[in-house]
C-alpha cells in the first residue's frame, strides 16, 4: 500500500511506512496497484496527496478511460465528524461548475468505508513549480495564464461558490496548455454560515496562509472578494517566481498579510498590472474588486499594453533603430502679434515677385520624374536645317509682348517624419504578406452567434513594415490577432510618388459556432 504522508510503497501487512515512519491504514491496501475499487476502478498508481485525501490514477472500466480518483484519509475521517461533511461538500458543491478552466467531477461514492471522488485526470503540472524556480513564467505565457485562471474563478463565482484556497498548487496546466483550478476541499457556498471557519477544533489552519486574505486568516466570515485577493497574489507570483507576503514561519507570515502592504516595485511585475494587483491586495474587502468579472476585465485592460510595448520593442531592436524622442521646449510668443508689420512684410514679397515675372526672371519648376524615366538614356535628334532651330538671342533681349506669363510652380513637398491616413495619400499600402488571423484554440470559448470584434491601427513605414499596434477597441482581444500583424508585410504606401508612413486602420470579428 501507499503510505498516505510521504507516497511510498509498503507491503500491505506493514503497519508503518519504512520511509517516513507514519501509521499505515489497513483499508488502504485495497488500494494497492492492479487493485479493483468500488467494481470499477483499476488503480494504476498514486499521484500525490492533499490536505484531506490521497489522489490515484485510475482506469475507469465502465468509461474506458483514465481517470483520477480522490479518496478521504481514513485517518483524517476518524478525528472528526466535520471533516467527512466537509469531504461531502466538496463533492455537492465541484459538481455544478462545468468550465474549461474548472476541473471537472464526474461521481462519487463510497466503498469499503473510503469515501471518494471520481474526477477528471489532467495529464500536466500544478503551476507551483514553473513559477518558483524558472523566475516567473514569461511574460506572455503568464499573462495567458492569469486570463484562463481569472476565467475558471468566475464560472466557479457564478454557481454560487467561494473556493477559498486558490493557490498556484491547486492549479493544474495540461499538454495543450490549457489550466484549471482544482481542489475544492474548503470550498464553500456563498451566504452559508456554517463550516465558515478557517480553524480546525485542534486549531490546524485551514488553508495556505501566504495566499489567504486578512480576513480569512482572522477566522471571519468571507465571500467572493477573498478569493480575488488569492487571485492578486497568484498572478503576483506566476510574473515573478515569489510571493508577496512570506516570512520565516507562518505565523510571520500571517502577520505580514494582516498588517503589510504589499510591495509591487518588482522588475518582473508588468507596470501596468500594479494598479490591478494593489487593488486585488487592499487590506478591507470593500476597496477590492467586486466581483471576478471585473478583475478579469481589468487584468484584459492591462494586457494589452504590454503586448503592443513588447513587440514594439521587439521591432525596435531587430532594426536597429534607437528611440530618438527628445521633449520640445516651448516657444515664448510676444503677447501682441505685430499685425501692421507682417501685412508690410507680405506686400513687399508680392510686389518683388510681380516683377520678376514681368522680367522673365522666374520659370516653371521641372517636373519630377519617376524612377523608370530618371534612369532612361534621352537620344536627341540631330540638327535639320528645315526645322526652325531655337532663337540664340539671351532671353532678357527677346520681346517679352508675345510671351505669356506662367505662374510659377512648386515642387512637392513630403514630409518624412509624419504618419499619414490613408485619405491623405495618394496611394494606399497594399498587403503583400499576411492572412487572416484564426480564432486560437486558446481563446475563450465563443457561443455559437457570439461575436468577438478587435478594432485597432497601425504604421506600415516607408519600407513595408508594420509598426506602432494600437488597440482601440476590445483590449481583450486575442493576443494572436497582434502578434499575426507584427508580421505582415506591405506596399508602401506614397504621396507625390515618395514612399511615407501611412497609419492603416484594422478591424476583425470573430463569430461563435
Amino acid at each position: 500500500m501507499n503510505c498516505p504522508s510521504c507516497l511510498a510503497d509498503n507491503a500491505a501487512e506493514a503497519g508503518y511506512c519504512f520511509a517516513c515512519g507514519a501509521p499505515l491504514d489497513p483499508s488502504l491496501a485495497s488500494l494497492a496497484n492492479g487493485a479493483i475499487f468500488a467494481s470499477r476502478f483499476e488503480i494504476l498508481g498514486p499521484l500525490g496527496r492533499g490536505g484531506m485525501g490521497m489522489v490515484y490514477r485510475a482506469h475507469d472500466r465502465e468509461l474506458g478511460e483514465t481517470v483520477a480518483i480522490k479518496v478521504l484519509r481514513p485517518d483524517i475521517a476518524r478525528e472528526s465528524g466535520r471533516v467527512e461533511q466537509r469531504f461531502r461538500s466538496e463533492i455537492r458543491l465541484a459538481r455544478r461548475v462545468r468550465h474549461r478552466n474548472v476541473c471537472s467531477v464526474y461521481g462519487d461514492g463510497e466503498d469499503r468505508g473510503l469515501l471518494y471522488i471520481c474526477m477528471e485526470l489532467v495529464e500536466g503540472e500544478n503551476l507551483a513549480r514553473p513559477a518558483r524556480e524558472g523566475g516567473g513564467l514569461p511574460t506572455a505565457e503568464a499573462w495567458d495564464v492569469c486570463m484562463q485562471i481569472a476565467r475558471g474563478l468566475e464560472a466557479i463565482h457564478e454557481v454560487g461558490i467561494v473556493h477559498r484556497d486558490l493557490k498556484t498548487a491547486n492549479l493544474m496546466r495540461d499538454r495543450c496548455g490549457i489550466v484549471r483550478v482544482m481542489d475544492f476541499g474548503i470550498a464553500k457556498h456563498h451566504g452559508d454560515t456554517e463550516d465558515g471557519i478557517t480553524v480546525t477544533a485542534t486549531g490546524t489552519l485551514m488553508g495556505t496562509p501566504e495566499y489567504m486574505s486578512p480576513e480569512q486568516l482572522r477566522g471571519e466570515e468571507v465571500d467572493f472578494r477573498s478569493d480575488l485577493y488569492s487571485l492578486a497574489i497568484v498572478v503576483y507570483e506566476l510574473f515573478t517566481g515569489t510571493l508577496p507576503f512570506r516570512g520565516d514561519s507562518p505565523v510571520s507570515t500571517i502577520v505580514k498579510q494582516l498588517q503589510e502592504a504589499p510591495v509591487l516595485d518588482h522588475p518582473a511585475l508588468p507596470e501596468v498590472l500594479r494598479p490591478v494587483l494593489a487593488r486585488a491586495l487592499a487590506k478591507e474587502p470593500a476597496r477590492r474588486y467586486a466581483s471576478a468579472t471585473e478583475m478579469r476585465q481589468a487584468v484584459e485592460e492591462a494586457r494589452s499594453a504590454p503586448i503592443l510595448d513588447l513587440l514594439d520593442r521587439a521591432r525596435r531592436l531587430g532594426s536597429g533603430v534607437s528611440d530618438e524622442t527628445r521633449p520640445v521646449e516651448s516657444l515664448s510668443l510676444p503677447e501682441r502679434v505685430p499685425v501692421l508689420r507682417i501685412g508690410l512684410a507680405w506686400l513687399g514679397l508680392l510686389a518683388i515677385a510681380a516683377h520678376l515675372v514681368r522680367a522673365g526672371g522666374v520659370t516653371a519648376a521641372p517636373q519630377a520624374l519617376s524612377a523608370s524615366a530618371a534612369l532612361r538614356p534621352v537620344e536627341l535628334p540631330a540638327a535639320d536645317a528645315s526645322v526652325p532651330q531655337p532663337d540664340p538671342t539671351p532671353r532678357h533681349r527677346r520681346p517679352t509682348a508675345a510671351r505669356p506669363t506662367a505662374r510659377p510652380r512648386l515642387a512637392p513637398t513630403v514630409d518624412a517624419a509624419r504618419v499619414y491616413d490613408e485619405s491623405e495619400v495618394d496611394v494606399k499600402p497594399r498587403l503583400l504578406k499576411g492572412a487572416t488571423v484564426e480564432y486560437p484554440e486558446w481563446g475563450p470559448p465563443l457561443a455559437k452567434g457570439r461575436q468577438v470584434s478587435i478594432t485597432a491601427s497601425y504604421v506600415v513605414t516607408e519600407s513595408g513594415d508594420v509598426t506602432d499596434i494600437r488597440v482601440e477597441q476590445g483590449g481583450g482581444a486575442p493576443e494572436a490577432a497582434l502578434l499575426a500583424i507584427s508580421h505582415w508585410k506591405y506596399q508602401p504606401g506614397s504621396k507625390d510618388g515618395v514612399p511615407v508612413k501611412v497609419r492603416v486602420q484594422y478591424k476583425q470579428t470573430y463569430v461563435g459556432g
